[in-house]
């Protein structure tokens, strides 16, 4: 189970749904993250402005539980990807900083990062798997 914005676990449902049409089972591993917990990935993964995958603490958008990584089976990340940003996320795999991440999707089509950050309420979290 993974803790997002209410946002964000709406369309997470229909993305699922969607999916599940096409034979692909979905689970979402990772939602919200601390920005400790930002500072651990980056230390593990590297800044994507260095050649690594992730984003700086407070820059994530994991750090407003407005972003997620998934695993999908069978791994069809092109069909993935296009329903994914048929249902409205913005979908990692076209990510054009930094390397492509497939399996991530965010609310970024919809707010940049300051607006996710003024947005941001933990008490409207939601869990979903």
């Amino acid at each position: 189970m993974a803790r997002v914005d209410d946002l964000f676990a709406e369309l997470y449902e229909v993305l699922k749904a969607e999916l599940a049409a096409r034979g692909i089972r979905v689970r979402l591993k990772e939602g919200y993250r601390s920005i400790a917990r930002q500072a651990d990935v980056v230390r593990r993964r590297g800044l994507y402005t260095t050649g690594g995958f992730a984003a700086p603490p407070g820059k994530s958008t994991h750090n407003y539980a407005m972003g997620g990584d998934v695993e999908i089976w069978p791994q069809r990340w092109d069909v993935f990807g296009e329903v994914a940003e048929a249902v409205g996320f913005r979908w990692g795999g076209r990510f054009t900083t930094g390397k492509k991440e497939p399996w991530h999707i965010d609310l970024g089509n919809f707010l940049n990062i300051n607006e996710m950050r003024e947005l941001f309420d933990r008490a409207y979290l939601v869990e979903v798997s």
